[in-house]
């Protein structure tokens, strides 16, 4: 299990690193582009490059994934109770199935408070 949680996190790394490589190259090529239009003296260009940097930015920022934890309702809080505190409950009982994810009481039990909807 170890070994497995170490190469999902090296595979995440990785990923993270190429997304980060190729976004600071789309932003040199930019700063290239404004840089050649400067130069040219297309003073209109160069406005009109920084007003579509700027439009895509906020764009960007408005299709950012806000995560927020709120307290469970009584009807979920019992059925966590339920779940958490029932001592007849198999391990591999599945709770919730999505295409070829399966979760189930064993994962419930091994996450912390508070983190339960949230990780993995």
């Amino acid at each position: 299990l170890s070994i497995k949680k170490a190469i999902s996190e090296s595979s995440l790394r990785s990923a993270e690193e190429e997304a980060r490589r190729l976004e600071i190259e789309a932003l040199h090529k930019r700063l290239d582009t404004l840089e050649l239009t400067r130069i040219r003296g297309d003073d209109e260009e160069v406005k009109t490059l920084l007003e579509k940097v700027l439009e895509e930015e906020k764009q960007k920022q408005q299709k950012k994934v806000v995560v927020e934890v709120k307290p469970l309702d009584s009807e979920m809080e019992a059925y966590y109770k339920e779940l958490m505190y029932s001592p007849g409950r198999s391990g591999g009982e599945v709770l919730s199935q999505l295409k070829n994810l399966r979760f189930c009481v064993k994962d419930m039990l091994s996450l912390g408070p508070g983190k339960w909807l949230t990780d993995e």
